[in-house]
């Protein structure tokens, strides 16, 4: 991204939503014809001008790189990898694949490569199941993109500086359907291998239509700020793509640049007049601990009227720093908008009402003979142990059904914890090439989500994932709250625990297993942290530990978007390398370039 800052004059023509079209392409060709040089995204990347890149610029240079990938015998139905940072490059790429009538695979690049033969094994084996025929990345890691390409049956490989030299745009653009693949999102992979998520346009359409109206978008005065990356789908469509169907502008920052500074997030919204962002609770969590006050000097977050916080666990504790540090700069507490979603229902689900402050639920967990748990308000008796806290994410949006049911499928009361399940237009295709997977998903017009949760007062509360329970001597634990409990022990690093289960063969049941990550190295000090904390989890859970593996930081695998992979995690553990180090940057020098050549060497066959 080379160009400076243009003059674009915002809001020069009137920009109305395009939610009465059928497809993206048919988005992307309304605004060409209504909003041409009206702004799309303003790109910002530190120690560079910002980049404003107009709806005609993007419809123009996505038919450029459409004729590009058609040359190299890309055709309908096809499936590209899009392999590339946030950044122009990314939207023209995305729109040029469909323009042929293919399915872009949005995967996300290898910045950390602390397992390099993680990553290229789990990534061919996703270019495998999309049967994906190219892929477009950038020249920095062509390399690895070719440690992958030797594994698969890819055709060709295309880097974003090539195709910037080829300016022929296609002339016989795919006119898709509302019923066709519009993308195929895999799945994060936090509690199983990832799953290509099938989408049509008219999921990801009505999906978008359904946030914008929950939280009133107003074209002509909203803005959407957002650092989340373009592989995953809280930042392609929550942000990207939504801005565009609603015709609003979007300021976009590299995710790697929000992680070094967060404020940059934040000043982002003072400068651009910002209204609209979605985050994960570690987001805000990050701002109040690394944003220092001479960062923050005269900044103005009165305009952030929408703070969508999904994608994990959401905390009170985070809701309340966050709202009290940032309330001195004018952020209001009914800003803070806890929502929940998932890639299989295209991205969200449930909202809060606008103007409502988070609601949070003080309940008993109480268990019955069957260990079915429910959540009944506070009684005057109630165990400390077992008081919870739980954050609302609201009611289901419009056009969107929500019920909480068991192992049976029977609906459940409300405040009785089970299975939450969707229905609604948003609902993914399939699980693409995995029927089985599908079947276990889609059953009777439902989303069976494996999250659990209850309801109450027509709110949901999702309280943790089916997948992910520890069954130790007939008794339910969830690795959450383990995980939960470890992380308030001194030493131990905040979102960096993961517990899961192990099965015992002698007892014929589970084995209880942490790993926490810490920067505490001394012998002596670790040992009074093993003790501390599993003395912790006893008191606050009521579980004996029967593991504690204690790793250094970075060690613990986790999802492109952030997540813990309880299991992956478990499998490192039984392989005996849970915690080992490994984590390798772009400054890795000549012995990181030797061991890639090596790796290249030996699937050639050569020296």
């Amino acid at each position: 991204m080379q160009s400076p800052e243009k003059n674009i004059e915002q809001l020069e023509t009137q920009r109305k939503p395009a939610t009465h079209l059928g497809t993206l392409l048919e988005v992307l060709k309304f605004r060409n014809e209504h909003n041409r040089d009206d702004l799309c995204y303003r790109i910002l990347e530190a120690k560079q001008e910002p980049y404003l890149l107009s709806y005609g610029e993007l419809h123009d240079r996505a038919h450029q790189y459409a004729g590009s990938l058609r040359t190299r015998g890309v055709k309908p139905g096809d499936k590209v990898l899009i392999m590339l940072p946030t950044g122009t490059e990314f939207f023209f790429t995305f729109f040029g694949i469909q323009l042929c009538g293919a399915v872009p695979v949005p995967v996300y690049p290898p910045f950390r490569l602390g397992h390099l033969d993680d990553y290229v094994d789990r990534l061919a084996a996703l270019v495998r199941n999309a049967e994906a025929v190219g892929v477009v990345t950038f020249k920095k890691i062509r390399m690895i993109a070719n440690l992958v390409k030797r594994q698969t049956q890819v055709r060709f490989l295309a880097t974003i500086e090539q195709i910037n030299q080829e300016s022929d745009a296609i002339v016989d653009p795919w006119h898709a359907r509302p019923q066709d693949p519009a993308l195929i999102q895999y799945t994060s992979g936090s509690t199983g291998s990832q799953k290509g998520v099938v989408l049509a346009h008219s999921n990801i359409i009505h999906n978008m239509t359904a946030i914008g109206t929950a939280t009133a978008f107003a074209p002509e005065t909203d803005v959407c700020v957002s650092w989340l990356p373009l592989y995953h789908d809280m930042g392609l469509i929550g942000t990207v793509l939504n801005s565009m169907l609603w015709g609003m502008p979007c300021v976009v920052i590299p995710p790697q640049d929000f992680v070094r500074r967060p404020s940059r997030w934040l000043r982002a919204f003072s400068d651009y007049r910002g209204t609209l962002s979605p985050a994960p609770n570690f987001a805000y969590n990050l701002c109040v601990k690394k944003c220092r006050p001479k960062e923050l000097e005269g900044l103005d977050l009165s305009s952030w009227r929408v703070a969508y916080c999904g994608a994990e666990p959401i905390h009170r504790e985070t809701i309340e720093s966050f709202t009290e540090r940032f309330g001195a700069y004018g952020f209001a507490p009914e800003s803070f908008y806890p929502v929940y979603g998932l890639a299989e229902n295209s991205l969200a689900v449930t909202f809060p009402k606008l103007g409502e402050r988070p609601c949070i639920d003080i309940v008993e967990e109480v268990i019955d003979d069957e260990g079915q748990k429910s959540f009944p308000a506070v009684g005057p008796n109630a165990r400390p142990q077992r008081v919870k806290e739980w954050i609302s994410v609201g009611y289901p949006l419009p056009d969107h059904e929500v019920k909480i049911v068991d192992r049976k499928h029977k609906e459940l009361p409300a405040r009785v914890e089970g299975e939450v399940i969707i229905r609604s237009p948003s609902v993914m295709q399939e699980y693409y090439k995995n029927p089985e997977a599908t079947a276990k998903t889609l059953i009777d017009g439902w989303l069976h989500t494996r999250d659990l949760g209850y309801m109450s007062d027509g709110r949901l509360y999702v309280t943790g994932r089916l997948k992910d329970m520890i069954i130790k001597g007939g008794r339910n634990f969830y690795p959450q709250d383990i995980e939960g409990a470890a992380a308030a022990v001194k030493g131990v690093r905040t979102g960096c625990v993961a517990a899961f289960g192990v099965y015992n063969k002698a007892r014929a049941t589970e084995d209880i297993v942490c790993a926490a990550e810490t920067r505490i190295s001394d012998e002596k000090d670790k040992r009074e942290l093993d003790f501390a904390l599993k003395a912790h989890v006893a008191k606050i859970v009521g579980c004996k530990l029967d593991h504690l593996v204690l790793c250094p930081p970075g060690t613990l695998p986790k999802t492109s978007s952030g997540k813990i992979q309880r299991y992956m995690a478990r499998e490192r553990y039984l392989s005996g390398s849970l915690g080992r180090t490994g984590w390798v940057g772009w400054q890795v020098g000549k012995a990181y370039v030797k061991s890639l050549v090596r790796k290249i060497g030996r699937l050639t066959g050569s020296k």
